[in-house]
């Protein structure tokens, strides 16, 4: 169900009791969708993502360069908004038409990737 620029596709791993019945979770991420603009060109990111997260589970999001891995931890960490589609956490409406919560009222910690590697 989603879709990012150059036709990559981006792939979550987890988010299920592994029976394929996806059980209540503490972050839910319902049809998000984002498109970066500029001028006259548009670029589809994130095309009806969709995932659901358990309290206490790891989510790995894996997938080439530029498919959408850091555009979707963006949005729910609230750095930028979506198009469309609503993310939850804990039953918290973050983001969803004509509601957005701020980074600093989420709870939510991001580490940058380049901080991780003391050799950059």
């Amino acid at each position: 169900r989603s879709a990012a620029r150059r036709d990559h596709s981006l792939g979550a791993a987890g988010g299920s009791n592994g029976g394929g019945t996806v059980v209540s979770a503490t972050l839910r991420v319902t049809d998000v969708t984002k498109t970066f603009r500029s001028g006259d060109d548009s670029v589809p990111v994130l095309r009806g993502v969709s995932l659901q997260v358990q309290d206490g589970s790891l989510l790995a999001v894996l997938g080439p360069s530029g498919c959408g891995k850091t555009t979707l931890l963006r949005l729910v960490a609230g750095f930028d908004r979506p198009d469309a589609g609503t993310i939850e956490l804990n039953g918290r409406v973050l983001s969803a038409p004509g509601r957005f919560v701020s980074p600093e009222q989420r709870a939510i910690g991001v580490v940058p990737q380049d901080r991780l590697q003391p050799w950059a």
